[in-house]
Order: structure tokens, then C-alpha cells, then sequence
């Protein structure tokens, strides 16, 4: 929840790009409140990296991605 939060502000993500159950701003928030319990929204969600052309995005995201430490890089969680 803290994590979705400090990115939702961070100056290097896109605006509006966080996608996590525990931001109001998530279209499926008010359910994730009735359903999850107190404070439980999950660790998975998403984000988008700034840049100044999609190839510097996509430089970006890519040298983000090569240096995660304490992460995993999934990309289908449903495989």
C-alpha cells in the first residue's frame, strides 16, 4: 500500500500509470475495501517509467528491471 502510494508521487513515474487496489484512483477499490481484509490490497500492481521518447522509456524500464534486488520480475502471474 505504501509502495503503490510513494509511486503514485515519484517524479520518474508517469502520472496515474500505479495501478494497485489500495489507491482510490484503482477502478476496482471500493470493492477491493469490501472484500480484502483491512489493509490487505496485495503486493502485485504495475507503474509506468517517465522518459523523454518511448525509446527512453523503454531504456529505462529495462535498465529498472536489470537492477531489482528484493523483487521478482513476473510477467504473466497467471502462467
Amino acid at each position: 500500500n505504501d509502495l503503490a502510494l510513494w509511486l503514485s508521487t515519484h517524479p520518474m513515474v508517469k502520472e496515474g500509470s500505479v495501478l494497485h487496489p489500495s489507491l482510490p484512483s484503482h477502478p476496482s477499490h471500493e470493492n477491493a475495501k469490501k472484500y480484502f481484509r483491512s489493509g490487505c490490497f496485495g503486493s502485485v500492481f504495475c507503474f509506468e517509467i517517465k522518459g523523454k521518447d518511448a525509446d527512453d522509456e523503454l531504456a529505462r524500464g529495462s535498465s529498472f528491471i536489470s537492477n531489482l534486488q528484493m523483487c521478482a520480475n513476473l510477467a504473466n502471474v497467471g502462467d
